[in-house]
């Protein structure tokens, strides 16, 4: 308990190095090559770079930069042209980005939603949404909670992890990026439980139909809907 609400808080306060990243449209997360380091196609390396921004910004004026690596712990920016995975070796602590968008987001109202088909504890799924510039689905309207539910429908991966919980404060239900109350539902019978055993997070149930369940938030993993702005 005292463990998942400390890591809670960490990425409630957006300490990480990805947290203080704005997603921008020039490039996109790879979080498949995470710790590597590409040996060719290198259009320029620099060091001393101080953060993820910097060294987005100075790949976003070359011509010739279609990717870049970046490892906050050495400090160093590599700019790349088109990734040649055969060529990346292990080197700890890099993350990579490509002007090339390798999910499919698909567009409803002001925001793009993407169902991974990765299975996480909740807590790890909204990092993972964090490094793509998104968050775990929070639902405004009736609309975009059906629209939600047929993208699981549809995809059938099973059990989906969306942004709600209730682990900050029992029997109180919130988003968890704005904090702010839970007033649209759908929730199965007989739920929320409210067990008093463990913290509780919000999941469409594919036993359900699809309809809201909590679960343990860190002893189920599920797939899950990110969520980000649409420009």
């Amino acid at each position: 308990m005292q463990h998942f609400l400390f890591s809670f808080c960490v990425l409630l306060s957006c300490l990480s190095l990805l947290c203080t990243f704005k997603q921008s449209s020039e490039f996109f997360r790879v979080a498949n090559n995470d710790n590597k380091y590409p040996t060719t196609n290198i259009v320029k390396e620099i060091v001393q770079i101080f953060s993820l921004t910097s060294c987005s910004a100075i790949c976003t004026k070359r011509g010739d930069c279609s990717s870049f690596f970046y490892n906050g712990i050495l400090q160093r920016c590599v700019c790349t042209g088109p990734t040649d995975q055969q060529a990346l070796q292990s080197s700890l602590g890099y993350i990579h980005f490509s002007s090339t968008e390798t999910f499919s987001w698909i567009v409803f109202g002001k925001s793009q939603y993407l169902h991974t088909q990765s299975y996480k504890f909740w807590l790890d799924a909204q990092i993972e949404c964090r490094k793509l510039g998104a968050k775990l689905a929070e639902i405004e309207t009736p609309e975009e909670n059906i629209f939600l539910k047929n993208i699981a429908r549809q995809n059938g991966y099973g059990n989906v992890y969306i942004g709600g919980t209730e682990a900050l404060k029992p029997n109180t239900w919130i988003w968890f990026t704005t904090l702010s109350p839970i007033f649209v539902t759908d929730w199965a019978d007989g739920r929320p439980q409210n067990l008093p055993a463990d913290d509780f997070c919000l999941a469409l149930t594919d036993i359900f139909d699809y309809k809201w369940d909590d679960w343990g938030c860190h002893i189920e993993r599920f797939t899950f809907i990110c969520e980000r702005e649409f420009a």
